[in-house]
């Protein structure tokens, strides 16, 4: 069954590239000065600044150590594709800056695994069923749009900034509805780190060391530029496998933001200069084994509230 849903998905993510990428041929028989087109035409546009803002930054895209491996014309049409058609396909939401650095290891480990299955370093098709078709070239493209899709239903929220409350009945302005990676970051430094350690929060707090300000990149990111690539992906399988997706995802986040900061605890105690705290922790330290920082998180799910 799984390979039929596989392959659903599959032709789903060539459906919407056939239908969603912007294709000035299939408007070349209209006129661009009639206003029965003029929707159109605005609409592929539309696209078209779409398209150069992605361009832009993936044209930037170095991931610690991968050099220029995704400056590769196919892997940057890849990459285009990819987050084009998840914009399109989330209108509120669109590109955010910061995505493609996302979607950039889930692009690479796909084309490893690939790699090392037509290498005879992985798996011997023989032995299970479907391998081949798992670890298809042709359709690693397809893959990491909808593994992307799915990482981006506990992050999309992380990006998005949400409107201003309107004034009430009395003209009086409402509260600001805080975005929920600031909503985040709080609850990681007052209640989780809090919990494992209220010295180090209270301290924190009493410096009015705005916990957004060194973890909205940490949150969004995923981590993705606190480390190494292949750190990164170490990280990432240890939150993934414990949770994917939803609310448990965002709570391990949350515990491993809180590993981050304990990790450099007396650095940070040592201080009573906010501007000094936010510095360590904005640029943070190399890490010689991840998997401390993940023990170190795994003791502050255990003990957070």
């Amino acid at each position: 069954r799984w390979a039929e849903e596989l392959e659903t998905l599959r032709g789903e993510y060539a459906s919407l590239k056939a239908r969603l990428m912007p294709n000035l041929s299939s408007l070349a028989a209209d006129d661009p000065l009639s206003a029965a087109q003029d929707a159109k035409w605005a609409g592929y546009y539309k696209d078209l600044e779409l398209v150069e803002e992605i361009k832009l930054d993936l044209q930037r895209l170095f991931p610690n150590g991968c050099d220029d491996y995704f400056l590769d014309a196919q892997r940057q049409d890849v990459l285009l594709s990819v987050l084009f058609i998840w914009s399109r396909q989330h209108e509120d939401t669109l590109y955010r800056q910061g995505m493609h650095e996302l979607l950039a290891p889930v692009l690479l480990v796909l084309e490893e695994d690939v790699k090392s299955f037509a290498d005879g370093r992985g798996p011997v098709a023989e032995d299970v069923p479907g391998l081949a078709l798992i670890y298809a070239q042709e359709f690693v493209e397809h893959d990491a749009y909808w593994i992307f899709d799915r990482l981006l239903l506990s992050l999309e929220r992380m990006f998005i900034s949400p409107t201003p409350p309107p004034s009430s009945p009395t003209g009086s302005p409402l509260p600001a509805v805080l975005p929920d990676v600031t909503v985040l970051c709080e609850d990681m430094q007052k209640r989780v780190l809090a919990s494992v350690d209220p010295g180090l929060s209270s301290h924190l707090e009493t410096l009015q060391v705005s916990p957004h300000i060194y973890g909205m990149k940490w949150a969004r990111l995923l981590f993705a530029r606190e480390f190494h690539t292949q750190d990164v992906l170490v990280v990432w399988d240890l939150l993934l496998l414990e949770a994917f997706g939803g609310e448990e995802l965002l709570e391990a986040m949350k515990a491993f933001m809180a590993a981050m900061v304990l990790y450099v605890k007396e650095t940070l105690m040592n201080t009573d200069d906010p501007t000094q705290c936010l510095a360590r922790l904005m640029r943070y330290p190399p890490v010689h084994d991840v998997t401390d920082l993940a023990a170190i998180a795994q003791r502050v799910r255990a003990a957070a509230p």
